[in-house]
């Protein structure tokens, strides 16, 4: 399913879950690359791209908790294509705490948000393009 709204892109089937693992990445290709592998062979079901990017574009992949966290972090390690920023639980969301990239790419303020730790991965070993196929991915209409 390929949903689209002014804002989001949205991928997969919803489902239950509690918050998502956030990327960041100038390339939207980059992150809708993410989306295909970990819909199609991560055990993912759910996620969504921003369609549009002041800095870089967003890509929130959900899950009902956050133990995948290292998973994802060993798999997209060692990239500068992307980044990893780690878990987000919806509760943060809806309680308006950003981080403070998520801020700067967005335009908010520290008076408008409450402030969150901004959380890097560190490269413990390189990613493997093989593991990830279709990085190139153009499925959707609403690429770069």
């Amino acid at each position: 399913m390929c949903l689209y709204n002014s804002y989001w892109e949205s991928f997969g089937d919803e489902d239950e879950h509690t918050g998502k693992y956030l990327f960041f990445s100038p390339y939207r290709s980059v992150l809708l690359g993410i989306v295909e592998y970990e819909l199609d062979a991560g055990g993912f079901n759910c996620a969504k791209v921003s369609v549009e990017a002041k800095d870089d574009y967003v890509l929130c992949l959900y899950w009902e908790d956050d133990d995948r966290k290292f998973e994802l972090a060993q798999r997209y390690a060692g990239r500068d294509d992307v980044k990893y920023r780690w878990w987000k639980s919806d509760a943060d969301t809806r309680a308006g705490k950003y981080s403070d990239r998520y801020k700067a790419c967005n335009g908010i303020s520290e008076s408008e948000a409450l402030i969150e730790g901004d959380y890097e991965i560190q490269a413990t070993e390189t990613f493997d393009d093989s593991m990830m196929p279709g990085v190139g991915y153009d499925g959707c209409p609403y690429g770069d």
